[in-house]
């Protein structure tokens, strides 16, 4: 009988392999290793992925758009100036930063965006409330 680990021949009746004294009894697994994949060249390293870079700046845009948005709500009569500016800021800023690989602040932008169209649908709601309180009751 041969041994599985280190190929010595060894008794029939042996239980140890007397070379290198693996069990001779209990069935080994046998695995295949797999070769590493062939290069082109052996002076050719293997390209490795580029890390994401992050943003580097931030759109001023951006930044102007969100402090719109939020300044709408406190100073709700200002929001028919202040919420069309957060929406063009905001919609001018997305386009940029998806233009541009380092410039970030599209989370911003779009809450800019969103907290403008919130803003005038609220004035426009209160204009409309008022004027039908007069129409109403004259």
């Amino acid at each position: 009988m041969y041994c599985p680990n280190c190929g010595q021949q060894n008794s029939d009746d042996s239980k140890f392999c007397q070379s290198c004294g693996t069990s001779l009894t209990e069935p080994v697994e046998v695995t295949e290793v797999s070769p590493p994949p062939a290069t082109t060249s052996p002076h050719v390293a293997a390209p490795r992925p580029q890390p994401v870079t992050p943003a580097t700046r931030t759109s001023g845009l951006a930044i102007a758009s969100m402090v719109l948005g939020i300044v709408s709500f406190p100073l709700y009569f200002l929001a028919i100036i202040t919420g069309p500016l957060a929406i063009i800021f905001g919609a001018i800023s997305i386009g940029q930063v998806n233009r541009e690989p380092g410039l970030g602040g599209k989370g911003m932008a779009v809450a800019g965006l969103v907290m403008g169209i919130i803003a005038i649908a609220l004035w426009l709601l209160v204009i409309i409330f008022v004027s039908s309180t007069f129409w109403l009751f004259g």
